[in-house]
C-alpha cells in the first residue's frame, strides 16, 4: 500500500485577520462573517498563518502550555476542523 500523504490545511483566501489583544479576530470577505478566537485558538491561528505544517502546530501547543501532546494534538485537531466548518481554512 502506498502511503497516504495528509492535506495541509492553509487560511482561506478570502480571509483576512487581525491579532487584537489577546484574540484573533478573523473576517470572511466573501461573507462578511466575523469570528473571535481566545488565545489558545490565536496561537494556533497564528501558527497556521506562519506557514507551520498542521502536524507540528499541535508540538508547539503542547510546549507552550504545558499540556500532554496527545491532548494538544487532539485540540489543535478540533480547532482546525472548526475552521473548515466555518470556510476560514482549506485543505491544499
Amino acid at each position: 500500500m502506498g502511503e497516504k500523504r495528509k492535506k495541509e490545511i492553509k487560511i482561506g483566501p478570502t480571509i483576512t485577520w487581525r491579532k487584537v489583544n489577546d484574540e484573533a479576530v478573523i473576517l470572511n470577505l466573501e461573507t462578511s462573517v466575523y469570528y473571535s478566537v481566545n488565545n489558545t485558538g490565536t496561537f494556533i491561528w497564528e501558527l497556521l498563518a506562519g506557514g507551520r505544517q498542521t502536524g507540528k502546530i499541535g508540538l508547539a501547543l503542547a510546549e507552550e502550555y504545558g499540556i500532554s501532546p496527545e491532548d494538544a494534538a487532539a485540540d489543535t485537531a478540533e480547532f482546525l476542523d472548526t475552521m473548515a466548518e466555518l470556510e476560514l481554512t482549506e485543505a491544499r
